[in-house]
């Protein structure tokens, strides 16, 4: 009688401690996801498969976001809400694509109308038109990067080359971010407020630059320390792969997943 009252106490405080860390310290560690692609289509290369999702898996991962009613929000929606913590939108998300493809016109760019999702693309300007690029793909015309701007796609940098920053003098990274974002409002007319760093790479330097350089927000990959998004400078995103099914889905759309991945250095 005392082994199993010992035990009913044992499970009962078990339970305590679960319901207390489900109910008030995992709430407030909540962070909008933001989802991060590249290529849609067909891989070019076995090197280009980590970086690619199927057109059908694309398809599928958008129906899914639409089906169990996630809030898909654009770059300026969810720069306005809070990022993580208890007030973040329930369900929110937020779609990106890096490279500035010319497959995110072809593949992607019709099943986001399609399912009616907002979404923003980072373009390297050097390549804009560009029927080769450092990614091995052609890249997005001028007047597909106009029609997309003008039907749910934020444009934003993702500097001139694709340099990894990291690597660059400092003179060299202003150059980078200045002209990019120069070259893009010239091409679009209208104003580029936020930059991805190609490879995810930065440092505290560049992230100064990156503000002083009148951008509002600047996307990583995982890189870095900040997991719950407070940091502007340094936004994680989760890369999605083409394997990526229901359940995959539900953990990376959990707006917990930054808690339990794995860290890579800034630079």
């Amino acid at each position: 009688m005392e082994v199993m009252k010992k035990f009913v106490l044992g499970i009962s405080c078990i339970l305590l401690v679960v319901i207390i860390f489900w109910g008030l310290w995992l709430p407030g560690k909540y962070v909008v996801p933001v989802l991060m692609y590249h290529s849609i289509g067909d891989a070019a290369s076995d090197r280009a498969k980590a970086n690619t999702v199927s057109l059908r898996s694309f398809d599928e991962q958008m129906a899914y976001i639409r089906k169990n009613g996630y809030k898909v929000l654009a770059l300026d929606e969810y720069m306005k809400v809070p990022r993580s913590g208890r007030g973040a939108p329930d369900k929110g998300v937020v779609i990106t694509f890096d490279d500035g493809l010319a497959n995110n016109y072809k593949n992607a760019f019709p099943i986001l109308k399609k399912y009616n999702i907002p979404s923003a693309i980072f373009i390297p300007l050097a390549y804009i038109g560009q029927s080769d690029s450092p990614m091995g793909l052609p890249m997005l015309t001028w007047p597909q990067i106009k029609e997309m701007a003008a039907n749910g796609v934020t444009i934003g940098s993702h500097t001139v080359q694709h340099f990894y920053l990291p690597e660059l003098g400092l003179e060299a990274v202003h150059r980078e971010l200045v002209e990019s974002k120069a070259g893009l409002e010239a091409g679009l007319g209208r104003a580029v407020k936020y930059l991805a760093y190609p490879i995810g790479g930065f440092s505290d330097d560049i992230k100064q630059i990156v503000q002083a350089a009148g951008y509002k927000a600047a996307f990583t990959t995982n890189r870095g320390y900040d997991r719950l998004n407070h940091d502007l400078y340094q936004l994680r995103r989760i890369r999605i792969k083409d394997t990526d099914g229901p359940i995959e889905l539900w953990v990376k759309l959990s707006g917990y997943y930054n808690l339990f991945r794995r860290d890579k250095k800034s630079f």
